[in-house]
């Protein structure tokens, strides 16, 4: 009970930061897709006007999900849509249940994708914890990882790709170097290239 409360905190902190809104979730083996719509809201008197894309299908994004993540089988991948986004999410979890990845891949087609860029400014390195700004695959990305024992931690990687597609990745009890190979096992091109 304690650690799916812990994992349901962290989870929600998680969504908040890469952009979450309300979702639909679904387990791998379901058959049925869901999708939420929402009309699209006219911009305030006086708002400045981005070019707006429509955001392509979660359903598109889902398909980037890994089956595997650091050894880890794909346990449940949740999807929605709205008039100015998509996500996909999906988390891997060992048979202990004491490691974990999440991976969430977010199409902010609005105009928000505008302030996420400037996420990524902060370089910090103290004992046990660094946030810095790295390159995944040659895009831009921050990096958060906190070390809890010898050799493992938890973390997070932001990565930003064609100024609106934001990947997330949350690793629990995990070692560095093995959360950026999650990060670099992401077809990233692929999800630049969508439109």
């Amino acid at each position: 009970m304690k650690r799916n409360f812990l994992w349901t905190a962290m989870l929600a902190a998680f969504m908040m930061g890469c952009g979450g809104s309300s979702e639909e979730s679904e387990s791998v083996d379901d058959q049925d897709e869901l999708e939420i719509v929402d009309d699209a809201s006219e911009p305030e008197d006086g708002a400045e006007e981005f070019e707006k894309y429509t955001p392509v299908d979660f359903k598109q994004l889902k398909n980037l999900l890994p089956a595997t993540a650091a050894g880890m089988t794909l346990k449940q991948a949740v999807g929605s849509s709205e008039s100015s986004s998509s996500e996909a999410m999906g988390n891997y979890e060992n048979e202990k249940g004491d490691k974990t990845v999440l991976i969430t891949i977010t199409d902010k087609a609005d105009n928000e994708r505008e302030s996420e860029e400037r996420d990524f400014e902060v370089d910090t390195d103290e004992a046990t914890t660094t946030a810095k700004n790295v390159k995944i695959k040659g895009f831009p990305a921050f990096e958060t990882y906190s070390q809890e024992k010898a050799g493992n931690g938890n973390g997070t990687i932001r990565i930003m790709a064609k100024n609106r597609f934001k990947v997330g990745i949350m690793t629990v009890n995990m070692s560095l170097e093995v959360m950026r190979k999650v990060a670099e096992d992401l077809d990233l091109d692929k999800l630049a290239a969508m439109k």
